[in-house]
C-alpha cells in the first residue's frame, strides 16, 4: 500500500507537532500498516518545504515533553521559580526561560525573584484600585498595628473580642497574602481574636506613610470614611423620648483627623458634631469588660435622620455588623416610621442577634485558646 495524499498530510501534521521523521514513520506503520523509510519520508517533507534544520531539531527534542500552558500557569499564577519549573519538567532554566518569553510571559526581575524565594507564603501585589486604597487607609486608622517584618513583608496586626472583625480583616486583606488567626486571653482573663496579615511591602508601602486628602475626590473620601467607621466607629438606633434617632459615630484619638472628617462632611451638607467622648484615665464598662482610656478620645457624630440616611447611601461599608445596622435603618426609613414603639421590637431583635453572634465568637475563641488551635 502506497502513501496517499491523506496519509502524507497526516505525516506532515505529526512532523510539525514535533515528531522526528523516524517517529512519524513508526506512527504511520502503526496506524496504516505502511512501512515508510525515514529518509524517504524526510525527502517528501523537504519537498513540502517543512523539513527542520539541525538546530531546530535539537530545540524540538528539548521542548517536546514540556506542557507549555501548564508552565506558563505555574510561573505566572502560582509564582513558581524557573529553577523549580526546570526541575519539575526535567529541563533547564534557559529552556524554560525561552518558552515563557515566546509565549508572552513577563520574566520576573532579580529583586522579584529574591522576594519570592525569601517569602514562605506567596503574596500578591496591591491591585492599584484607588477606592480600595482609600478604604484601607481609613481602616488602619483604627486599632491596626503596622510593622516591617522583613525586606519584603509588611505585617498588620490587630485584635478584637468581636469575630465580625475577623471576617472583615479576611475580606480586605485575605486575597493579598497569608492571614493568621488565633485566640488569646488578656490579663483580665477575657478571650479575644488576634489577626495577622502579611503583605507585599513594596506595593503596600503606602500604608506606612498614609497621605490623607479629603478634598480632591469625593468618592475616595467616602471610601476612607467607610474604613474609619468599620475600624473604629458605630452605627445604631437609639430611643429619644417617644421618638428615635439614627446615629453614626466615628471615634479616634487623632483630633486633627476627625476635624478633617468633620470639615469634609460639613462641606458636603451634613450637620455633624465634634466633641470629647472620654478623657484620659476615664473607665467604662462594655459587655462586662472594663475599658480604661490612655488618651483623650473624640467623636464625630451624625444624628439627623436625613443626614444619616444620605451618608449611609454613600458609604461602601464592609463590617458585617455595621452593614446589618445600615440595612435596618434604610428599611425603617422606607416605611416612614416615627415613634420608638413602632420599631423597638425589631431593634431589640437585631441587638440580640448581634449579641448572640458576639457571645458565640467568644466561646469559639475560648475553645481555640484552650486547645491551642490556629485558624
Amino acid at each position: 500500500m502506497r502513501m496517499t495524499k491523506e496519509i502524507l498530510e497526516n505525516a506532515k501534521k505529526l512532523y510539525i507537532e514535533g515528531n522526528s521523521a523516524r517517529e512519524v514513520s513508526e506512527i504511520i506503520l502503526k496506524r496504516y500498516g505502511i512501512k515508510v523509510n525515514p529518509e524517504v519520508l524526510r525527502r517528501k517533507l523537504k519537498k513540502l518545504g517543512i523539513i527542520r534544520g539541525n538546530s531546530a531539531c535539537q530545540k524540538i527534542v528539548k521542548r517536546k515533553h514540556l506542557p507549555i500552558e501548564e508552565i506558563v500557569r505555574l510561573y505566572s499564577l502560582e509564582q513558581m521559580s524557573l529553577t523549580k519549573l526546570a526541575k519539575r519538567f526535567r529541563s533547564n532554566k534557559k529552556t524554560i526561560h525561552k518558552v515563557l518569553e515566546e509565549n508572552g510571559t513577563r520574566i520576573r526581575n532579580n529583586d522579584d525573584s529574591i522576594r519570592l524565594a525569601n517569602t514562605k507564603h506567596p503574596k500578591s501585589v496591591f491591585s492599584g484600585n484607588e477606592c480600595e486604597k482609600a478604604y484601607m487607609l481609613g481602616l488602619i486608622k483604627g486599632d491596626i498595628t503596622l510593622s516591617v517584618k522583613s525586606k519584603f513583608t509588611l505585617r498588620l496586626t490587630t485584635s478584637s473580642s468581636r469575630k465580625a472583625l475577623l471576617d472583615l480583616f479576611k475580606n480586605v486583606f485575605g486575597s493579598y497574602g497569608p492571614i493568621y488567626i488565633y485566640a488569646s486571653q488578656n490579663v483580665l482573663s477575657n478571650y479575644n481574636w488576634k489577626m495577622v496579615a502579611e503583605l507585599d511591602l513594596n506595593s503596600f508601602s503606602f500604608l506606612l506613610k498614609p497621605k490623607i486628602d479629603l478634598t480632591s475626590d469625593k468618592l475616595l473620601s467616602f471610601n476612607f470614611i467607610a474604613g474609619l467607621i468599620d475600624s473604629d466607629g458605630s452605627i445604631f438606633i437609639r430611643k429619644s423620648g417617644k421618638y428615635f434617632q439614627f446615629v453614626i459615630r466615628i471615634y479616634n484619638e487623632d483630633t486633627s483627623l476627625l476635624k478633617l472628617v468633620k470639615e469634609f462632611l460639613y462641606n458636603e451638607g451634613f450637620n455633624v458634631s465634634f466633641q470629647l467622648f472620654s478623657k484620659v484615665g476615664d473607665a467604662r464598662k462594655s459587655k462586662g469588660v472594663t475599658i480604661k482610656y490612655n488618651n483623650d478620645y473624640y467623636v464625630v457624630e451624625l444624628t439627623q435622620k436625613k443626614n444619616v440616611i444620605k451618608l449611609l447611601s454613600l458609604l461602601p461599608l464592609k463590617h458585617p455588623e455595621k452593614i446589618l445596622w445600615k440595612n435596618k435603618i434604610q428599611t425603617i426609613e422606607k416605611r416612614k416610621l416615627t415613634y420608638w414603639n413602632e420599631i423597638s421590637r425589631e431593634v431589640k431583635e437585631l441587638r440580640n442577634y448581634i449579641k448572640r453572634n458576639y457571645q458565640n465568637g467568644l466561646a469559639e475563641a475560648k475553645n481555640l485558646f484552650k486547645n491551642n488551635i490556629t485558624l
